[in-house]
């Protein structure tokens, strides 16, 4: 698969806690599939950060989330 096949969406960089890094890129896997991602992946780059690619629906297609409001619905939002 080569990146240009979709959009780079998140870079997440080594040295993370892996338990945060799984619950990061499961919401983000969400919150693509939400936005209408018709494929969503990860890959190593050379710098060894996991990069999170997806295809996504055309623009005028693609509907809008926004990320705090979702959070605060979820309980996510900052303290």
């Amino acid at each position: 698969m080569t990146e240009s096949a979709g959009r780079r969406i998140l870079t997440l960089h080594p040295g993370n806690d892996l338990r945060l890094q799984d619950e990061l890129l499961s919401c983000v896997e969400q919150v693509l599939s939400d936005a209408g991602a018709t494929r969503i992946w990860i890959q190593a780059s050379p710098e060894d950060d996991l990069r999170v690619y997806a295809e996504m629906p055309g623009r005028e297609d693609a509907e809008v989330i926004d990320l705090a409001e979702r959070a605060s619905h979820e309980g996510l939002a900052e303290a």
